[in-house]
């Protein structure tokens, strides 16, 4: 009887959905198979792998299973999706995903020397605070916000200052040069969420090191929707149905490999985590742990990933031949490659700082 019971416990444990999804171990997959240039391309003996997590929606026994699984983190919908729907994180993600490979492919030309371009965007407002009450902790109360705070909120994007058009948070300075605390400039925005653009007076203000600034920090890599690449080499990535920022890395490093003669990997299996940024950082991602499993699994020789998070992937991959490191840039990555046994003979040496 207790048998029977048992069961008929697991069967319908197996089938009886839960409120709870799992972050699992997905793969690593080699990119090059993925791509198409117009371009001339050269082979390369070994591969650059990108990384995917699966996030199933757990069943009753898929819950059970995965508490007690170490490789498989058991989430809410809240905790993984926050105020979105499944359905909208998803689309989400995906969008994320092709900006991943845009941006991939804009960084890759640029540091080759091809002659690119870029318009529309405009840097998004992560904060307007100029003075916190831990200067360590970002989180705590601001003690002294920027007077654009006034008029200005965290999401908005900054698309042009006195009518010259801004793509990124580094093309404002030059545009406030000769101007001076308490001088009032118009600024053309798009406040979070909104299709239409607005003209908003911003009174400016002083940096700690004296130069005239508006007074916010921008949120790392993001920019309007609708900034638009001119580049001379089309790209297609095939991605399916994964979505998320993360591959940013791999695509940016297959692209460089396979637009010069030089084998890139050395002939090592390289896995690459990380989000690409338009300035060349690499952005942290999430899933790391899970993402360091399927890498061993994969046999990898090297994981390169985001340098704030390289403690959580060595201590997954300790015990394991493989091994993590962690890169800030893309350029750091080209020198790693380089210390590895990549023949760096095809890309241009860096600009001077």
């Amino acid at each position: 009887m207790v048998g029977g019971l048992l069961l008929a416990f697991v069967a319908v444990a197996t089938w009886l959905p839960s409120d709870r999804y799992g972050v699992a171990p997905g793969e690593a997959q080699a990119v090059a198979p993925r791509l198409e240039l117009n371009a001339e391309t050269f082979e390369s003996d070994g591969e650059v792998l990108f990384v995917t997590v699966s996030v199933p929606k757990l069943s009753v026994l898929g819950r059970l299973v995965g508490s007690i699984d170490p490789d498989v983190s058991v989430k809410t919908a809240r905790e993984l999706f926050g105020d979105q729907t499944r359905e909208e994180n998803r689309a989400e993600n995906l969008k994320l995903m092709g900006y991943s490979k845009e941006i991939a492919a804009y960084i890759a030309l640029k540091r080759l020397g091809y002659d690119v371009g870029l318009a529309g965007g405009g840097p998004v407002i992560e904060s307007l605070c100029l003075e916190y009450e831990d200067e360590a902790d970002p989180s705590s109360a601001c003690v002294r916000p920027a007077p654009a705070d006034e008029v200005l909120n965290p999401g908005d994007a900054i698309v042009a200052v006195d009518g010259e058009p801004v793509v990124l948070a580094d093309d404002i300075g030059p545009l406030l040069e000769g101007k001076s605390p308490g001088d009032e400039v118009s600024l053309t925005i798009y406040p979070k969420g909104a299709q239409e653009s607005e003209e908003v007076p911003v009174t400016l203000t002083s940096s700690t090191d004296g130069r005239t600034i508006i007074g916010f920090v921008p949120i790392d890599g993001a920019v309007h929707d609708d900034i638009r690449y001119e580049l001379p080499v089309t790209t297609t990535i095939s991605s399916d149905q994964i979505g998320g920022p993360s591959a940013g890395l791999a695509f940016t490093l297959t692209l460089l490999d396979e637009l010069t003669p030089g084998d890139l990997t050395g002939g090592s299996r390289i896995a690459a985590t990380g989000s690409i940024n338009l300035d060349g950082s690499v952005g942290n991602i999430g899933g790391l742990r899970q993402k360091t499993v399927a890498v061993k699994d994969a046999g990898a020789d090297y994981f390169l990933v985001p340098a704030e998070q390289v403690e959580e992937a060595e201590q997954e991959a300790e015990g394991s031949s493989l091994r993590v490191i962690g890169v800030q840039t893309v350029d750091e990555a080209l020198t790693v490659l380089g210390e590895l046994g990549g023949d760096l003979s095809g890309i241009p040496a860096p600009p001077a700082a």
